[in-house]
């Protein structure tokens, strides 16, 4: 550590001895780092949702073409998640093991290939079965990420930062609703539209997972594009950064950020799992996530309703999650500035609910520039929901095991949503003939998202209150073995 100070003084010698060229050199490696990464896994992310939503693009013809009821196109949906749910700790625990580029690698490539099986599937029970493969497959890769920032990035840029990397599955709303429209007008080879949907989506996923080994940056310390001083300044600023929010000289030195450490502390995991504050806000997330998954994958059933025209539904959703995206990176800057993560999520959960209850109301009757408003608000409060939630979880994860378990439990129980929320809409058509109850569940789930929330934040003290018994609790929690092993959260 002490070679490691060194280095990084003589660095800031070297950068200038005015704190302000020191700060404004580090502003220009932190953009270098961010222009090599945020577009790269972004780009990768995009793919992810564009396989994981072009179900619902494919509704409606191919519920026509197997003859599947609602309730069973909700079941195929919904059946994803979990594969998807029960392999996400371990999957993130592998990526510990191994490296980034090599894990998500192999999450891409049979993802990819599972996707363009399903176009093989004529029978209930085989969509069932290959999305249930296709869950585990994809799993450990949104809380991969999540856990990859944090080699990265530091606690107060990781709002933004997810934030740019989540729209891009906004982005994959826009192009994913256009391609696909074109896509499914194609009926060659004896392949239907929807077909060749999930087979052009699927293999162009498996064909970037196999470039995926070879170009993704693993960590700061063994990348080309960094010089040595860079990759030393990299490395300290996080060092610094988690010292800051810790309270024994043994936990800075035991950052998340030492990610050449590759045993997995048993201990640690045992104790994030158990945390108390982690299993709250999966609690919350799963709340969260039901109304992100009825969002996304009724997105398009939502439009058509309103016009009774398919294809003009699938794209008449670009500009819905065009001005998500405005939406989720202004919440995430504010964020970011503010430290009040606990608002920005009230405040987005707020308009969600709104959002959803003036939906659901107004489906079957009013005019459609009212309906269009509040299906722009229900995104807009998704997408700017999710990345400072995320942001506001991770401040405290201490050790890469704590990230890596941590963020994939809550990514696990969260997706559980991704189950649910199908079944909710599902059955909202199938014994009302209407989406709209389905709509309505969901803006009472924004408003017990919102509840937590604030509750969550007094609870931790955040709003200014006396922090809970529990709380003190885990943050004075003391390792009792000589590697540092410690509960999952510490102090930000």
């Amino acid at each position: 550590v002490k070679r490691l100070r060194s280095r990084h003084i003589g660095l800031v010698m070297g950068l200038g001895s005015q704190p302000e060229e020191h700060e404004e050199a580090e502003k220009r490696l932190m953009r270098k780092v961010t222009l090599h990464i945020i577009p790269y896994v972004g780009f990768l992310y995009l793919l992810c949702f564009i396989d994981r939503v072009n179900i619902g693009n494919a509704k409606h013809n191919m519920m026509e073409d197997l003859h599947l009821s609602s309730t069973e196109f909700g079941m195929i949906v919904g059946l994803f998640f979990v594969g998807y749910c029960i392999f996400e700790v371990p999957s993130n625990l592998m990526m510990k093991k191994m490296s980034p580029s090599k894990w998500i690698a192999r999450i891409m490539v049979s993802w990819g290939i599972l996707t363009a099986a399903m176009a093989l599937c004529s029978r209930y029970w085989e969509f069932l079965l290959v999305r249930v493969l296709l869950g585990a497959a994809e799993a450990g890769f949104f809380p991969g990420i999540i856990f990859y920032f944090t080699f990265w990035f530091k606690k107060r840029e990781r709002a933004l930062k997810i934030a740019f990397f989540y729209i891009f599955a906004a982005v994959a709303g826009v192009f994913g609703g256009i391609l696909a429209h074109f896509i499914l007008l194609m009926d060659h080879w004896n392949l239907s539209g929807w077909q060749w949907l999930f087979v052009i989506e699927g293999l162009a996923s498996s064909l970037v997972g196999v470039s995926v080994w070879f170009l993704m940056p693993d960590y700061p310390h063994s990348v080309s594009w960094l010089t040595p001083d860079e990759k030393m300044m990299v490395m300290n600023r996080l060092k610094d950064d988690h010292a800051a929010g810790t309270s024994s000289s043994s936990d800075a030195n035991a950052s998340s950020v030492n990610v050449a450490v590759k045993a997995i502390s048993w201990r640690e995991v045992r104790d994030t799992m158990l945390d108390k504050r982690v299993l709250t806000m999966s609690g919350l997330f799963f709340v969260m996530l039901n109304c992100a998954y009825i969002q996304s994958f009724f997105m398009p059933a939502v439009v058509k309703e309103m016009l009774d025209d398919p294809v003009w539904a699938n794209l008449l959703t670009a500009p819905i999650y065009s001005v998500a995206i405005v939406a989720s990176l202004s919440n995430s800057i504010i964020a970011d500035r503010t430290g009040k993560y606990h608002w920005c999520v009230a405040g987005a959960c707020t308009i969600g609910m709104i959002s959803y209850l003036a939906l659901a109301y107004a489906l079957t009757g009013s005019s459609f520039i009212f309906k269009y408003a509040a299906t722009i608000g229900a995104a807009s409060a998704s997408y700017a929901t999710i990345p400072p939630y995320l942001a506001w979880f991770t401040l405290n994860l201490r050790t890469s095991t704590a990230s890596a378990v941590g963020t994939a439990m809550i990514v696990s129980i969260g997706n559980v949503g991704g189950f649910v929320g199908p079944q909710i809409m599902s059955f909202s058509e199938k014994w009302y003939g209407t989406l709209g109850y389905g709509l309505g569940v969901a803006g009472v789930l924004e408003f017990l998202a919102v509840i937590g929330v604030l509750l969550l934040a007094w609870w931790q003290g955040d709003l200014g209150g006396r922090k809970s018994k529990g709380y003190e609790q885990i943050v004075d929690h003391e390792p009792e073995m000589e590697e540092p092993s410690w509960k999952a959260y510490g102090t930000a």
